[in-house]
């Protein structure tokens, strides 16, 4: 739902063209500087807003930056093109009109009435009229310095950073300086799958959620590398002082002869297409000298108000997203909760296929609410399986295939089998690739490759050597130099399966029981931590690809199994009894340790468990917060496409608030032999 509208307006923000766009130059016909002056639209939504122009350079950089390649891979005619250009132009500014309208009006019945939201209290705080006690927000104007009434410090900030960042990426695209590089030999592995561990979002996240979050090392790092400054220079101790950091002391990096001529080569780039005037030169746009003299070029001014305007449009819809959160009332949740109950009871029963296809595609944003066959247990199991060889498996087929041999003769040759079986870690690719750290003949594994806090599995179990101590430095995707190591030896320990018991799965409370028995356990308390403990033990001994980064497991169905029977019927058993049961059972594959980690079932009574609903809906670990979520997107989704949609339809074909100039384009969209 992240910036809903600026993907229906594709929003242009002119600092987003990428210097190979200039190839484009040779598309365009003409580039004196009064004809890229002209007006091809002007837009004014309303009398207390004054008309603004939109002007041929930006129908031109519009194309340049993204509408190309509609022509090259999509098959647009340039005037085609050309055209979507405009009417996103067009788009665009209606819709920012209408955001510094809607905006400046919040903002003087927040200064009446107060604020009722974090919103609301966020806007006021750090806007810079409310930080100024300004008594109103001029809407009129669209000018930089008005945008900046309705922005933070922070947003602000950021975006003459985002500008200084756009210049020097065209600058590094015409330096012709080259990096020296070593060519080291590669050796590929075939990775194990690593645990899915959602990583914060920065970009998601607000002032006040930034001021919360404290900067890894990498995330210092970057920092450092983004400013050129060298390592450890940044020491801010929450991400929004240290983005903040990054963003003021930024600079457009002129520090090489190479480097001013490349910046020239940019210039001269923009002058080529029309999109700097020819008689922008002279002392004012040194921009060695100050930094913010980039901005007396028109281009880069532009571009650092498209960045105001898109920060302001987003803002535009946070105050949207907060209006339709306040409409949503835990009754309403609820309301919406038992309806959607119903429609799956409907749908569902009698029609176990659909019931099943369900669970199988369950997460936490697709609940299913409703278990019409509470005569049946259904369940999710997690799998870890400690493999035969393939020494053993062909043994075990070889015996299998011999005339006359009985069933329980297989399972007692398989029995067998199990006294000589080695549970080893199988995450040599981890170390190989190298995600985490070596020293002292011991690969510690970065945090990011673990769910749980389990000291055991925090580290490679097994020998491994490197051919050298130091290791090597390589940059990461970030840029960052990081150490790396070349493995001249990864060994994992081999250990039997008694002992693996004994040291690593009594880690998580459980102890050797036997299906064959009828013999089961019950790992107690069992809850998400218990349960990622016992995904990281099968990230680092299961033999069992298919148990990997699932949510639940294995989805068990009491009426089809798709499992091998041994496997089926150990199912059946912890299931029976419940979250937490385990057993142990032998297959035709080796020995399958099985925990029940779900059971199926309505999550709420919708009868009886309103009070209960409405009360999760406070815990982000229910399903009652998850469904109220998903629930929230999807509404709020749909009324800012709505009044997005409403606004656009409104003022677009309104010649009087929207006037089009069609004799200063109509050789961009005209098709001819030229084009």
């Amino acid at each position: 739902m992240k910036k809903l509208i600026s993907k229906i307006l594709c929003l242009i923000i002119a600092v987003g063209v990428l210097a190979s766009a200039f190839v484009a130059c040779d598309w365009i016909t003409v580039n004196q500087d009064r004809d890229m002056q002209q007006v091809v639209a002007s837009v004014q939504i309303d009398e207390g807003i004054e008309s603004e122009n939109i002007y041929k350079r930006q129908l031109v950089s519009g194309y340049v930056s993204y509408a190309y390649q509609y022509v090259q891979y999509y098959g647009y005619t340039q005037a085609r093109a050309y055209q979507t250009v405009l009417d996103n132009l067009v788009n665009n500014r209606i819709i920012i009109q209408y955001a510094r309208k809607q905006l400046a009006t919040k903002y003087a019945d927040i200064k009446k009435n107060g604020a009722t939201n974090e919103f609301e209290e966020a806007f006021l705080a750090h806007s810079q009229a409310g930080k100024n006690n300004l008594a109103a927000i001029d809407y009129s104007k669209g000018e930089v310095d008005n945008l900046k009434q309705y922005l933070s410090d922070y947003e602000i900030a950021k975006a003459y950073y985002n500008v200084r960042k756009s210049v020097n990426s065209l600058i590094d695209s015409y330096d012709t300086t080259e990096e020296e590089t070593t060519a080291r030999e590669t050796v590929n592995y075939t990775a194990r799958t690593t645990p899915t561990v959602e990583q914060p979002d920065y970009d998601d996240m607000t002032e006040a959620e930034l001021k919360n979050a404290t900067p890894s090392a990498h995330d210092l790092a970057v920092a450092d590398l983004t400013l050129n400054v060298g390592v450890d220079s940044i020491t801010q101790d929450n991400m929004y002082d240290l983005y903040m950091a990054v963003y003021e002391k930024y600079a457009i990096d002129l520090t090489t002869i190479a480097r001013r001529k490349a910046f020239s080569s940019v210039v001269q780039a923009l002058k080529d297409q029309g999109l700097i005037s020819s008689k922008e030169t002279g002392a004012k746009y040194d921009v060695k000298a100050d930094q913010n003299n980039v901005f007396s070029y028109q281009y880069f001014s532009d571009s650092l108000k498209a960045q105001l305007e898109s920060t302001l449009v987003q803002k535009f819809e946070n105050s949207l997203i907060a209006g339709v959160h306040a409409t949503l009332s835990d009754d309403a949740v609820w309301e919406q909760y038992k309806i959607d109950y119903e429609s799956q009871k409907a749908t569902y029963t009698n029609d176990y296929s659909a019931y099943e296809t369900a669970l199988n595609s369950a997460s936490d944003t697709k609940f299913v609410l409703c278990n019409p066959f509470k005569e049946q247990k259904y369940g999710y199991v997690a799998n870890l399986l400690i493999g035969f060889t393939a020494e053993q498996s062909a043994e075990l087929s070889d015996f299998k295939a011999k005339e006359g041999v009985t069933l329980e003769e297989i399972k007692q040759f398989r029995q067998a089998l199990v006294f000589d079986l080695l549970a080893r870690d199988q995450r040599d690719s981890w170390v190989n690739l190298n995600y985490g750290t070596y020293a002292e003949n011991k690969f510690t594994f970065d945090q990011k490759y673990l769910l749980s806090d389990l000291a055991a599995l925090n580290s490679y179990v097994g020998a491994v050597t490197v051919k050298d101590e130091n290791g090597y430095t390589e940059k990461d995707s970030d840029g960052v130099e990081v150490t790396k190591w070349e493995f001249t030896k990864v060994k994992a320990d081999a250990m039997s399966f008694d002992s693996f018991v004994a040291d690593y799965l009594s880690l998580v409370g459980m102890e050797y029981k036997r299906f064959e028995s009828d013999d089961f356990g019950v790992i107690a308390d069992f809850d998400e931590q218990k349960l990622n403990e016992f995904k990281d033990l099968i990230f680092a001994f299961s033999t069992d690809p298919g148990s990997l980064s699932t949510e639940y497991g294995y989805l068990y169905s009491p009426l089809k199994s798709s499992f091998v029977t041994e496997f089926t019927d150990a199912c059946e058993l912890v299931v029976g009894e419940g979250v937490g049961a385990y057993t142990m059972v032998i297959t035709d594959y080796g020995v399958h340790v099985i925990v029940c980690t779900k059971i199926a079932e309505d999550p709420y009574d919708v009868l009886n468990d309103e009070a209960k609903f409405k009360s999760d809906l406070s815990d982000e670990t229910t399903l009652a917060y998850k469904y109220r979520e998903v629930k929230r997107d999807a509404v709020t989704d749909t009324e800012i496409s709505k009044e997005v949609s409403r606004c656009v339809s409104e003022y677009h074909n309104d010649t009087n608030k929207v006037k089009l100039y069609e004799k200063a384009y109509e050789d961009l969209v005209t098709e001819t032999s030229a084009n």
